[in-house]
């Protein structure tokens, strides 16, 4: 089941949150997980298993691993957990590339373990494993005791707002909630408007955008025109952000419905003015995971197998940082999936990192805003040309396309043949929503005079508030029921 299906809106919703309603609190939180494994099982069948057996395998290894934190037993207990979920996470979501790169052992053992290693990849698998790893992390670092009421560990994996495609919930963080959400009329209200604005984000912005980037990526890079190209290129920028950032929209209000304060997972990330300040709003709960549990341990770790290198006088803090981004940003990638173009993506980002750190660091600071915004968001842009494309030479042949050095025919491919009223809507309000012109049109005075007269004009903006959100939302189901169904872009992840 998908938050943007007529079968969620109109079924699964209002009937969990009616029954959540009218049932006493200490009965929601088994309530809750009962419906997010039906959630689960609606669209995932017999994966459910998978998910089951993530949430107990937990369960009894942070039992384990909180009985014995310290010593030779309790580092057995953590290696144990860490293979445990990485083990799972590795069975589905890379069995693609071991059937396509080790053809020595499928020659082996013969077609059936082929077939095995292709096997589907059940939803959100990298999500509720990262949840399920930020679990055991906590316990590990003594952030939290054990739990012992499984629902509780249950809610924290698999919860159904989430569960697809995040934002990623750090335990320590939410355990309380999660103990005994508290339910009130103003956060409900303030779920009911994000979940809205994140219908619309998907439905009307990048579901608007998706056939224009889907067929300009579909055509042969070497035909393509340099329009065509960037054309393609924009409308997968703005949908990808639009895509995702409205499932976490839709995610956050749905917690906010049930009582749970989930935390923010993007703020405005076209309108960074260095790669650094874009991972620091893109993805957030995934970029804040990686920082702590992968960047830091893996500086720490560079730190110490270097450190005869401080004596030649060698700059140990430049290789410290440079190889720990480098490789964060690689995993990070990896994460993603297991293709190659992801791994090249995630170096990419790595590596430029390493070298604004090192070299750009000071005159971004001092440089021209609009320029530095220009440069970052060109910088994200081709990135994404790595994301998207089917393979590295797919990826070249577009980067030859977008510098104007592609052989297509103007007057097979031009840019008008992918527009319409509809595409050039969404364009406009995506380009005005994404946040680029935010810096250069909107500035600290003007925010301030609109704080200052909010108390004033509190009932007339809260009315026309509500008035354009129902339009919105009757908009966003209209052309829900027109369009086929699009799924989210990550789920899949």
């Amino acid at each position: 089941m998908s938050l943007n299906t007529p079968a969620f809106l109109f079924f699964f919703l209002p009937v969990t949150l009616l029954l959540f309603l009218l049932l006493r609190p200490r009965a929601r939180g088994v309530f809750l997980l009962l419906a997010s494994l039906f959630f689960y099982a609606w669209g995932e069948g017999a994966y459910l298993l998978v998910l089951i057996g993530s949430w107990l395998g937990n369960y009894f290894l942070g039992l384990r691993l909180g009985g014995r934190r310290d010593g030779k037993s309790g580092n057995a207990w953590f290696a144990t957990a860490i293979f445990f979920n990485l083990g799972v996470l590795a069975s589905f979501k890379y069995a693609p590339f071991m059937a396509t790169h080790l053809p020595e052992l499928l020659g082996a053992l013969g077609p059936l373990p082929r077939q095995a290693l292709l096997a589907h990849m059940p939803l959100g698998i990298s999500f509720f494993t990262f949840q399920a790893l930020a679990y055991i992390m906590d316990v590990r670092r003594g952030l939290v005791l054990p739990e012992k009421n499984p629902i509780t560990v249950g809610l924290a994996i698999a919860l159904f707002p989430q569960i697809g495609a995040g934002p990623i919930i750090r335990y320590h963080r939410i355990v309380e909630q999660l103990r005994r959400s508290h339910f009130s009329v103003d956060r409900f209200n303030r779920g009911s408007r994000r979940f809205i604005i994140g219908l619309a984000k998907k439905v009307l912005l990048a579901s608007s955008l998706a056939p224009v980037a889907d067929a300009v990526f579909a055509v042969p890079a070497s035909q393509l025109t340099a329009g065509v190209g960037w054309l393609g290129l924009l409308c997968y920028t703005l949908q990808i952000y639009f895509d995702f950032s409205g499932y976490s929209d839709m995610a956050i209000g749905l917690g906010a419905l049930f009582g749970f304060d989930y935390p923010e997972n993007f703020s405005h990330p076209y309108s960074a003015c260095s790669l650094r300040e874009f991972w620091t709003r893109w993805h957030i709960s995934l970029t804040t995971f990686l920082r702590d549990y992968v960047f830091l341990p893996l500086s720490s770790a560079i730190s110490r197998a270097i450190r005869p290198a401080r004596l030649l006088g060698i700059r140990a803090e430049y290789w410290i940082y440079n190889g720990g981004m480098i490789g964060t940003m690689a995993l990070c990638g990896i994460w993603h999936g297991s293709h190659h173009t992801f791994l090249l993506w995630g170096l990419y980002h790595g590596v430029l990192l390493a070298v604004e750190q090192s070299f750009l660091r000071r005159w971004l600071k001092k440089a021209w805003t609009p320029l530095a915004f220009l440069m970052t968001l060109l910088l994200v842009m081709l990135g994404w040309v790595l994301f998207r494309a089917d393979s590295a030479a797919h990826a070249l042949q577009f980067f030859k396309a977008l510098a104007g050095l592609g052989g297509g025919d103007s007057r097979i491919y031009y840019p008008a043949l992918y527009l319409d009223n509809r595409v050039l809507l969404a364009l406009a309000a995506a380009l005005l929503g994404s946040g680029p012109l935010q810096r250069l049109l909107v500035g600290k005075g003007f925010g301030n005079t609109l704080a200052q007269g909010r108390a004033g004009m509190s009932r007339w903006t809260e009315r026309l508030g509500r008035t354009l959100l129902f339009m919105v939302f009757l908009l966003s189901l209209l052309v829900m029921a027109g369009d086929k169904y699009s799924p989210f872009l990550y789920v899949r992840f």
